[in-house]
This record gives C-alpha cells, sequence and structure tokens, in this order.
C-alpha cells in the first residue's frame, strides 16, 4: 500500500524522527541500509511548512543523542555558529572534562573559534562561534575563564 500525499504530511507536521524513517522505509522500499541523503531529499520534498523544511536536516543527519557540539563544529558539514549561551555551556563541559581532544575558545580576528589549545589557529579542526563585533566583553570573559583553571598549554 503506497502512502497518500496527506498522509505523508501529516508524519512530517509531527517532526517525529522516528515514524518519518519508518515512511521513508516503506515509501523508498530500500533494505536495512537508509541512505540519510535521500531521506533529506524526500522531507524537503514533501514538507508541508518552512519550519518542517528547515529541520529536514536534523531529522535527517543528527541522532537525538547527538551532542551539541557534533552539529556545530561541522560533524556533517553543517557550520553554523555557535549562539553565545551555548558557547559558554559548551566551555563550562570542557573544563569540567578535560582531555587531549578538548576545544577551547580562542580569540580571532572577526570571530571567536573553538579549537585545541596545542595548535591553536592551526587546528584543522577549529570551528568558529560568535562573532567579535559586539561581543568583545563576552569574549574576553569567556577566555579569562579558561584561564583560571590552568589548562596547560593555555
Amino acid at each position: 500500500m503506497k502512502p497518500t500525499k496527506k498522509y505523508i504530511v501529516s508524519v512530517l507536521r509531527t517532526l517525529n524522527r522516528t515514524e518519518i524513517f519508518k515512511l521513508f522505509r516503506s515509501v523508498s522500499c530500500c533494505n536495512d541500509k537508509i541512505d540519510k541523503g535521500a531521506v533529506y531529499a524526500f522531507i524537503k520534498k514533501h514538507a508541508p511548512a518552512k519550519r518542517v523544511a528547515n529541520a529536514a536536516w536534523d531529522i535527517a543527519y543528527n541522532s537525538p543523542h547527538d551532542s551539541i557540539e557534533s552539529v556545530y563544529k561541522g560533524k556533517y558539514g553543517h557550520f553554523a555558529p555557535l549562539p553565545r549561551q551555548e558557547a559558554v555551556d559548551y566551555t563550562k563541559k570542557q573544563v569540567k572534562t578535560p582531555s587531549a581532544y578538548a576545544k577551547y575558545p580562542i580569540k580571532g580576528h572577526t570571530h571567536l573559534y573553538f579549537a585545541s589549545v596545542s595548535y591553536e589557529h592551526k587546528d584543522y579542526n577549529k570551528w568558529q562561534s560568535v562573532p567579535l563585533k559586539g561581543n568583545e566583553r563576552f569574549v574576553d570573559a569567556l577566555i579569562r575563564y579558561v584561564k583560571k583553571f590552568n589548562i596547560s598549554g593555555y
């Protein structure tokens, strides 16, 4: 039984990731492997509203267990600047659980970046956060906060 367009739209409106993947599997007749790019195109094509179309990337590529930083650092080719509060939350998390792979705030010419303290701006995995323009005091406060913890190399 092929689902109707009305049924597809009603499932997409729920933004329920599980139901959308079940629907896609039934429509595409695919095996256990799901091409997430095809799911993304399917959602964008049948999106009943702009809100659903905007959520398509998140539904197709980001599992609910993904952390905030994996979405923002470009793990899926999606680069978006971190809002200020999320930059603070991410910094607090990195300070609480330091590791060799931790990213800390580093001031650039135009933006605040999160990068490894040993590589700084040469870190090929660095990622961009808030712009400096209009956020100078915030950026300085965030960097001062990290320096309080005496992280090696910072």
